[in-house]
């Protein structure tokens, strides 16, 4: 069973990976460090509002970037550009208790760059930290209806766990199915050989 999913892994894997060098490859990801905050707000500012309206934090709120580089315990990371602008961010939020080998990925890509793999390389930077926190699953959710989003993870060899009916409603009220998509860290054991 373990070989079958590795070569599944593998494959996607490869899969993936192909045609996802151009447009990331100028980009530089890292942890988000202070001093970043106007940049990371003013890439938050570029991304649609039919975009913002899915997030769980009010991210333009005043001090919200500030509080992130404050807390050691979520990993972020950033995609900057040559010209020095914030191009794609992720994070891995660490589950507590009962939960502290979950976490939970977000990812945001510019809408400029989405198409062009950075997407895919913020996906694969998480999948590292997964082992830098000792995490043995990670999860992601997406509204349904960013089917885009929902195949990328699903490549990357993210599961659907489960669809939760009209679990997400959006600011102006309208509700949402969700997609929870799992990847149990098999993947980023694989990834290592592929990306090198």
């Amino acid at each position: 069973m373990l070989p079958e999913l590795l070569d599944t892994a593998r494959r996607r894997l490869e899969g993936a990976t192909a045609g996802d060098e151009q447009g990331a490859a100028d980009m530089v990801i890292r942890k988000l460090e202070q001093g970043d905050e106007n940049a990371t707000r003013g890439f938050f500012e570029r991304i649609p509002e039919a975009d913002q309206r899915f997030f769980k934090e009010d991210v333009l709120e005043p001090g919200t970037v500030e509080r992130w580089t404050a807390d050691a315990r979520v990993r972020r990371l950033i995609a900057i550009a040559d010209d020095g602008t914030v191009r794609g961010y992720a994070a891995v939020v660490p589950g507590v208790g009962w939960s502290k080998h979950v976490a939970e990925l977000h990812v945001i890509v510019d809408p400029d760059e989405r198409r062009d793999g950075l997407g895919t390389q913020l996906v694969w930077k998480a999948l590292e930290l997964t082992r830098e926190l000792d995490l043995g699953k990670l999860v992601v959710e997406v509204v349904a209806e960013q089917e885009g989003a929902v195949e990328m993870f699903e490549r990357l060899g993210f599961c659907r766990e489960a669809v939760l009916p009209g679990h997400v409603r959006d600011r102006d009220g309208k509700e949402h199915d969700l997609v929870l998509l799992a990847n149990t860290g098999l993947l980023a054991a694989e990834f290592q050989g592929a990306a090198s």
